[in-house]
């Protein structure tokens, strides 16, 4: 785990840290065996659930190894050189923080109380102190060793030079939003508050733009991605109500946010149940929270008067408190793919420790998933080497940036696997030798990446890559195993389900009632040849089209896709991404044009898709059919930034200035989501 300086330290009672390591050692095998144990009674119980929680005991087992770099041999922190009492200290924080945690839950729940020793959850208490002290560890081992100088710098800066500027801006950016929306309720009707924030968007875009511009600016494309994104989404999440039909599958994800933001014993108010159930009317409201949009209308409007019923009503209903209350851990919350919900449970589980009404505990379990999206594509357009620019229009596709406005997991897939990709890529450009402390990081983001949709697993084998004398030859086979096993611990989060329920059980009831897993993969296995045409035909003629592809640009789910209404805008945004591919260039992104990494590239695309078509064939289609269902154009998003860095990237071809890339990158994609906000949303919040 990098460089040590362990001088000195054996001499100092050394048979005091001899024991105490060996004591960390039994630690670390006890956590690993009971890990597994647990994992093996769990599978027939839930196989989803027995593989996170191995997934969970090995990583607490590593950190072990973190704790025995930093207390013991020495390695410097951010917090400095920590001698090994103050191991007892870092334990003793992290069992107090995790009461705060366990305190601040019962806090916000309704029906409990952190005064009442029977209220306190063991398991919940539990799971706050494991991830407490990974957090830490990762803090200690990972944080710059000058933290708190370059911190201190910026204040310094900032309170020197840029807080009247800032101020100055801020003032401009919120005149303008309300002198805009002023002029278009006037001129147009659209409601005030969302003309406001649509308006200050466009403020805060043109004002990112001017600056990023001007000559000798220090503002990043990273720091200009940020702010375009976060003010955008913001914009989108306040203007909307609280609704279930908007995003993908909206009813499911929230449902799944609120049990993880509880952990244990959730409690479930007339308003959640409502959320959690499209079309619902719960007893003491009078309508649901679609809203009436079902069947689907793209030319419906909403007033606000509409809007203020719905959460009114919403609000009343939270205040009465929970009508259902669970006991006790829910399997689903062991779930791998729950972990892409972690962002928006926080948000709810902050909303309901300062006592906000529903409406805006909703609105901050968006706002969470929104700021986790854009502050981890902010470091991977931070951390990458090269193609920066294209690494930041793809974090501002319309579409990504919708579901990071909503409750979905994909913009943590999506996100993740920018920064894994990233930090990756930087890797391939150093020319120091990969370490563990090195390695760890990128392993560790396709692990937290992966969770949402494992079917992705084969970006892992993106790892193989690594040149081989970057690696010292006694630790290559070491790193090759290691890569197979995570790609082992990946593919089994969704193929134990399928193992332990022979083929699946009856799959995906949104499918159709003629939809059954496990007689679908009998069908499968009687005709292989014929089902791997069936996956080849409808990849060739259906998806890969570039009007399908281009429909995941645009698509805004249940508010509309732009996409129908004006092809020929879609088709432009993927152009205008497969320019930038090309165009986008500097040495360390031609060090990856080789003809061995397009082709290895193209080979895991190939495998990913298959996996994506049979997991829906096999969940979603009904049996024996000759086409496959559910197979949506947004899968192809992850795709997108592999396929710039390894495919659409070639030793020679243009190259542009990398701050006037950068600068028409931020102009042309605020643009785009300008327009798909205004035209699929804005435009319809009339007065």
């Amino acid at each position: 785990m990098g460089k040590h300086s362990d001088a000195g330290m054996q001499k100092d009672e050394p048979v005091v840290l001899v024991r105490a390591m060996a004591m960390v050692g039994a630690v670390q095998l006890a956590i690993l065996v009971i890990g597994l144990v647990v994992a093996f009674f769990f599978f027939a119980k839930s196989p989803s659930a027995s593989v996170i929680l191995f997934i969970g005991a090995s990583m607490v087992f590593f950190s072990l190894f973190a704790i025995k770099d930093i207390f013991y041999k020495g390695q410097k922190t951010f917090l400095g050189c920590l001698k090994p009492y103050q191991l007892v200290y870092f334990l003793v924080i992290c069992i107090v923080l995790a009461g705060f945690l366990e305190a601040g839950t019962l806090v916000g729940a309704a029906t409990k109380s952190p005064f009442n020793l029977g209220d306190w959850s063991i398991q919940r208490y539990l799971f706050f102190v494991c991830a407490v002290h990974l957090f830490s560890v990762l803090c200690l081992e990972y944080l710059p060793l000058d933290f708190f100088t370059c911190i201190k710098v910026s204040v310094e800066r900032a309170r020197s030079r840029s807080m009247f500027r800032m101020a100055l801006c801020l003032m401009g950016v919120l005149v303008a939003g309300v002198l805009g929306g002023l002029c278009l309720r006037l001129f147009i009707g659209v409601a005030a508050a969302p003309a406001s924030l649509f308006c200050a968007f466009i403020a805060s875009a043109v004002l990112v733009l001017a600056r990023i511009c001007r000559h000798g600016s220090r503002l990043r494309i990273e720091t200009g991605f940020l702010v375009v994104a976060l003010s955008a989404g913001i914009a989108f999440i306040v203007a909307v109500p609280a609704s279930n039909l908007f995003s993908w599958d909206d009813e499911v994800h929230y449902g799944n946010a609120l049990r993880l933001s509880y952990i244990s014993d959730p409690e479930f108010t007339s308003s959640d149940l409502m959320m959690t159930k499209l079309f619902s009317v719960e007893g003491g409201h009078s309508v649901d929270a679609s809203m009436g949009r079902w069947p689907l209308n793209f030319d419906l409007t909403w007033s606000e008067d509409q809007i203020d019923h719905l959460n009114e009503e919403l609000d009343a209903g939270f205040e009465r408190g929970p009508v259902q209350v669970g006991e006790g851990v829910d399997l689903s919350v062991l779930n791998y793919t729950m972990i892409g919900y972690i962002p928006s449970a926080m948000g709810l589980w902050l909303g309901r420790l300062l006592g906000l009404p529903f409406h805006m505990i909703f609105a901050l379990g968006r706002i969470a998933n929104l700021l986790s999206y854009c502050l981890v594509c902010y470091a991977a357009i931070r951390i990458i080497p090269c193609k920066k620019a294209l690494l930041c229009a793809l974090a501002l596709i319309p579409t990504s940036l919708f579901m990071a406005s909503n409750y979905a997991y994909d913009p943590w897939l999506i996100s993740f696997g920018f920064l894994s990709i990233a930090l990756l890529v930087r890797e391939l450009a150093s020319p120091a030798p990969l370490s563990v402390r090195s390695a760890s990081p990128i392993f560790f983001a396709f692990l937290l990446g992966l969770g949402p949709k494992a079917v992705y697993f084969p970006f892992i084998g993106l790892l193989f890559l690594m040149p081989r004398k970057k690696i010292a030859p006694e630790k290559r086979q070491v790193y090759y195993l290691a890569v197979v096993a995570l790609g082992i611990i990946v593919v089994l989060t969704f193929l134990a389900p399928l193992i332990a329920t022979n083929g699946g059980g009856s799959g995906d009831p949104r499918g159709g009632s003629d939809v059954n897993s496990s007689l679908q993969l009998k069908h499968v296995l009687a005709d292989p040849a014929g089902y791997l045409l069936l996956v080849i035909r409808f990849l060739f003629l259906s998806y890969l089209v570039p009007a399908n592809v281009a429909t995941a640009m645009v698509n805004l789910a249940y508010l509309g896709d732009l996409s129908i209404s004006c092809l020929p805008f879609a088709l432009g945004i993927l152009v205008y991404l497969v320019g930038l591919m090309l165009v986008d260039t500097n040495d360390a992104s031609r060090a990856l044009a080789s003809a061995g990494s397009k082709v290895w590239a193209l080979f895991l695309f190939a495998v990913a898709l298959f996996g994506i078509c049979t997991a829906l064939y096999l969940s979603f289609t009904s049996v024996g059919a000759n086409d496959i269902a559910g197979v949506q154009s947004r899968y192809f998003l992850p795709f997108l930034l592999p396929l710039g860095l390894f495919v659409f990237n070639f030793k020679k071809g243009f190259s542009v200035n990398e701050r006037v890339c950068g600068a028409t990158v931020l102009v042309v994609s605020s643009a785009l989501v300008l327009v798909t906000w205004w035209f699929l949303l804005f435009s319809r919040l009339m007065v």
